[in-house]
């Protein structure tokens, strides 16, 4: 409906984006490390000379260590000194003042590491094997904390099983994260393997089968979470507005109490695991902490899922392309976006049997909660944040109250959230057009659009009917991905256009799916969205145990 340049100005992604799986194998490389190969058992050895050797067929660069790395300049060592010594100083001033920011010390030990120049090249992702040594590990070699993933392939814990419970395997993935300074972990036997990434989800595979297949589940698992690694959106990101919303008036006030009282039914159901904080985690020294922090954008921890409101939108008129000449000073464009006279964003769009027309995108902004608090128990005044996306740039605005200090950060899914909102007002706007009692464009305009998102899945039968699903197949990408915003936005234009065919139910919302992730879902509110999930209790689950249905 919309090309993927339309959505990536919408949205406000600069990078670009690969979202074909084989496409995204031919521009990555990646490199193994060396391995004490005395000390590996015949599954990580055998399945690591598969991985390569199919990798390489996939079209994947991989190199030899040696030709990984290159000398980084002394710039980039003084400033990492730096900083390490003025978080020390902070964290020594902090402890004066009986302050708790959750900032980590770091030891002199490390100094030996920093020195080092001969490092791995930036955007190569490495693969190790088995127990690394302390100070030793892929990630002391690294020229980029954050743009260099590390894989390790170990051996699959012994209390892992077909029945393990998906907090079972969360806690266990978050400690081999931690213990092995890895952002994929592949856990194999002698029969599976199993990947973890930051998606709390842990597809598992058969070894031993023919070559297509295991291309395939690369293509689908593996090879899509190194093209498009987690990357949390940072305050630096955001506008932030110099005013204060203030949460005890309306529609604010409104929309916290049924963020409040749906959260009461969702932790029952335990859809929203306990996050985890850095300090709990098994980090073998401070130096380590203190890069998984800097994955996380200096949080100090995670949690999983979201509730957040969007609220009541002005939607845009739909005119006819015809008018583009004439009130534009411009030819039709050949593209399906263009900025008008007054800079703003406006996308082209056929309707089959209506025609073709263009509309500004409308301005969205989204009441949600900050990073890491309890999603189903929050404090209102601490946790509550408003964003919105206007001509591809977003903002922030904080409530009154809150203290904006180290901890106060965006959602990860902040670009999914952004995303969904933006594609809500779209869809809206065209239906208020078409038909203007249309309920989802009366929903959008006058009351707004619970968004909610959880490390689960609904089972296809129990859907209501005017929620349009999508993207069971689409690759696994890993949370906060800006391939998981255009996967959302897209998903929703199309599923749009399937409810404009000849029989098809009204559009009410869509349930957007991330495989091996969880799912994304619009409802008329969160209260209505906890009490659907209670009455199809068999839902009511986190973990894939649904997804193979789509």
């Amino acid at each position: 409906m919309l090309s993927k340049e339309a959505l990536t100005q919408i949205l406000g992604i600069t990078d670009s984006i690969q979202l074909n799986p084989k496409k995204m194998a031919e521009k990555l490389t990646v490199t193994f490390y060396p391995s004490n190969k005395a000390v590996l058992n015949e599954n990580i050895t055998s399945f690591a000379r598969n991985l390569e050797r199919v990798l390489k067929e996939l079209g994947v660069t991989v190199v030899p260590y040696a030709e990984a790395k290159n000398l980084i300049p002394l710039s980039k060592i003084l400033s990492r000194f730096i900083r390490i010594m003025m978080s020390n100083f902070l964290y020594i001033v902090e402890k004066l003042l009986l302050k708790d920011t959750g900032r980590i010390y770091i030891h002199g030990a490390v100094l030996k590491n920093l020195v080092r120049r001969n490092r791995i090249k930036t955007g190569i992702s490495i693969i190790a094997l088995g127990e690394g040594v302390q100070n030793d590990l892929p990630m002391d070699h690294t020229a980029s904390f954050t743009k260099s993933q590390v894989v390790s392939i170990v051996e699959k814990p012994a209390h892992i099983q077909s029945t393990t419970s998906f907090h079972e395997h969360f806690d266990t993935a978050m400690s081999l994260f931690a213990h092995h300074m890895s952002n994929i972990i592949l856990a194999v036997d002698d029969t599976t393997w199993t990947l973890y990434n930051f998606n709390a989800s842990h597809p598992t595979y058969k070894r031993h089968v023919g070559v297509e297949e295991f291309k395939r589940e690369l293509l689908e698992s593996l090879i899509s979470k190194l093209a498009a690694p987690m990357q949390p959106q940072r305050l630096a990101d955001f506008k932030f507005l110099r005013t204060r919303f203030d949460a005890a008036t309306e529609p604010y006030a409104s929309l916290t109490a049924d963020m409040l009282k749906s959260g009461v039914v969702l932790e029952k159901l335990g859809l929203y695991p306990a996050g985890k904080k850095i300090d709990d985690l098994p980090f073998r020294n401070n130096f380590y902490r203190w890069i998984g922090k800097i994955h996380l954008d200096n949080r100090n921890g995670m949690s999983y899922g979201f509730l957040a409101w969007q609220l009541p939108t002005k939607l845009s008129e739909l005119h006819s392309v015809d008018l583009l000449e004439s009130k534009y000073r411009e030819e039709i464009v050949d593209k399906d976006y263009f900025y008008d006279n007054s800079n703003n964003l406006n996308i082209v769009i056929y309707l089959p049997e209506f025609g073709t027309f263009f509309m500004k995108v409308p301005e969205v902004t989204v009441l949600s909660q900050r990073s890491g608090c309890d999603k189903t128990n929050f404090t209102p005044e601490k946790d509550l944040l408003k964003m919105g996306i206007h001509n591809g740039k977003m903002f922030m605005e904080a409530p009154k109250g809150a203290r904006v200090a180290s901890d106060y950060k965006p959602s990860f899914d902040t670009k999914v959230i952004l995303a969904h909102a933006a594609g809500n007002a779209i869809v809206a706007s065209i239906l208020a057009h078409i038909n203007p009692d249309a309920a989802f464009a009366r929903q959008v305009k006058d009351t707004g659009v619970a968004l909610s998102h959880w490390h689960g899945y609904l089972r296809p039968e129990d859907i209501p009917t005017g929620w349009y699903v999508h993207g069971f197949n689409n690759p696994h990408v890993a949370c906060s991905t800006p391939h998981s915003a255009l996967f959302a936005i897209d998903g929703k234009m199309k599923s749009f256009l399937r409810s404009l065919e000849p029989n098809a139910p009204d559009f009410l919302g869509d349930v957007h799916i991330e495989p091996q992730h969880g799912t994304n879902i619009n409802f008329t509110s969160l209260s209505h969205f906890a009490d659907f999930l209670e009455a199809h209790p068999r839902n009511a689950t986190v973990g894939n145990i649904h997804l193979s249905q789509y």
